[in-house]
């Protein structure tokens, strides 16, 4: 299990490759990367890794809003997100997607990604649209590190040392 879920179309998967490079796999869940052979699709999704996940990457993209998929994710997230299940999102505009849904949207499942979008704009500001690679990363970094443990540092004490060699004798 992964403590960070990539969420992504298929279609932008490549640009969500692209920034999961640049972190461990240990940390991040990315279907076309960490996911496992043999498994069931979504099985492996919804009952393994986004329940699991403490934290959400959205890739929101046009692709994102009309993909089936990404539609059931968001609005499995979306949920957790109310619950407190999931802790901390990350909303990264893909392409020049708008974040409500336009005026003339008859499509019943798009409004509802937008809808299940909502609670995600609440909590955290979107990116830029059209966001670089680089730019995504330096966002997700600062996610990345809430769930990196990383040891103090340990300074010579030498006066310390001598003090405890002297009571010692």
């Amino acid at each position: 299990m992964h403590p960070i879920f990539f969420s992504t179309s298929a279609k932008d998967v490549v640009f969500a490759e692209k920034v999961w490079l640049k972190f461990g796999s240990d940390l991040i869940y990315l279907y076309s990367k960490t996911g496992r052979q043999g498994a069931e699709f979504w099985e492996e999704i919804e009952r393994e890794e986004l329940p699991n996940a403490r934290a959400i990457v959205l890739f929101w993209s046009r692709a994102f809003v009309s993909s089936p998929g990404t539609q059931r994710e968001i609005a499995l997230a979306a949920k957790m997100l109310r619950t407190g299940q999931l802790r901390s999102a990350i909303v990264l505009r893909v392409d020049d997607c708008p974040l409500l849904p336009p005026d003339d949207e008859q499509d019943r499942d798009v409004r509802k990604a937008y809808e299940d979008l909502r609670p995600f704009l609440d909590l955290t500001r979107a990116s830029e649209a059209t966001l670089s690679v680089d730019l995504a990363a330096s966002l997700c970094d600062d996610l990345v590190a809430r769930f990196v443990a990383v040891a103090p540092p340990v300074f010579a004490r030498p006066m310390l040392e001598e003090e405890f060699f002297r009571q010692a004798r």
